[in-house]
């Protein structure tokens, strides 16, 4: 029966994909709240530059016209914030209105379980770890062992360290769940990262989604060459260069929006440099 539920209801299951596919082939005559969340999941799985213009305006719409709705709120801050930490080009929210909007939206309703994760996560790319572990702990906490959120929880637990509960909480929701949130393959990469365990690195790195940013070549680089196999990782440093062609000068910064421990972000930087990747030392400057 979770199973089952998971795959129909999800925010990334069949209704989710199907309608978010179908608001934009059939615009509304006026941006609906319900559209712009759709419009929101459909970025979130594609990371296309248009499906973010189209989320960012009908969400920024959806607050002027119904500021009393938290989730509008939410959505808007994550979706700047993985905007933001992904470096992407063009129009965005700095990262400053991104939290406040978080805040908002779980100011408004404080036992919301998705607005708590999105305020976690956006103080997590914004340097404040203590602050996105605590958020995590009462989101899980308010949303018990439910399916839809283990996943985004144990992720969170994991990339503020965290390393027992937050692996167990993704593992648990892939067994039960058809469709996780692949994004969590990316902290269970970086727990076998930590424990020098290069084979199911590699593994997690296979299974994270999208790959249509560069965090998926990275990953798949970095533990080929600590798993022994650095003459093997070229295509995946050519992979992430076509993705992300200012990633040797913003290399530092850009990692470190999501790995918070110093010895793990030197260790994939020194996997990339011995996967052939120049990092230039400009980049531990870096700022967006």
């Amino acid at each position: 029966v979770q199973t089952t539920v998971a795959m129909v209801a999800e925010e990334h299951g069949i209704l989710s994909s199907h309608l978010g596919e179908e608001s934009r082939q059939r615009p509304p005559a006026r941006r609906e709240g319900y559209v712009a969340i759709l419009r929101h999941h459909h970025f979130d799985a594609t990371h296309e530059p248009q499906a973010f213009a189209e989320a960012l305006a009908a969400l920024r719409m959806a607050v002027e016209s119904q500021p009393e709705c938290a989730l509008f709120w939410s959505y808007l801050a994550r979706l700047g914030a993985v905007h933001w930490s992904l470096g992407v080009p063009g129009d965005s929210i700095p990262i400053e209105d991104s939290i406040a909007a978080a805040r908002r939206g779980t100011g408004l309703a404080p036992q919301d379980v998705r607005c708590r994760v999105i305020l976690a996560y956006v103080l997590l790319v914004a340097d404040q770890t203590d602050q996105a572990r605590a958020e995590a702990d009462a989101a899980l906490q308010q949303a018990g062992m439910s399916i839809f959120w283990l996943d985004s929880i144990g992720y969170l637990l994991t990339l503020t360290g965290d390393w027992e509960r937050g692996p167990e909480l993704i593992r648990k929701a892939v067994r039960i769940n058809p469709f996780p949130r692949r994004s969590s393959y990316g902290a269970l990469w970086l727990d076998a990262l930590r424990r020098d365990d290069p084979a199911e690195a590699l593994a997690a790195a296979g299974e994270y989604a999208p790959e249509v940013h560069f965090w998926s070549p990275l990953m798949e680089a970095v533990s080929l060459v600590t798993g022994g196999r650095a003459d093997q990782a070229a295509t995946q440093i050519a992979r992430l260069l076509q993705l992300k062609p200012d990633f040797p000068e913003r290399a530092h910064w850009l990692i470190t929006r999501h790995v918070k421990f110093p010895e793990l972000v030197q260790r994939i930087e020194r996997a990339l440099s011995e996967a052939g990747l120049n990092i230039t030392a400009s980049s531990t400057r870096c700022r967006k």
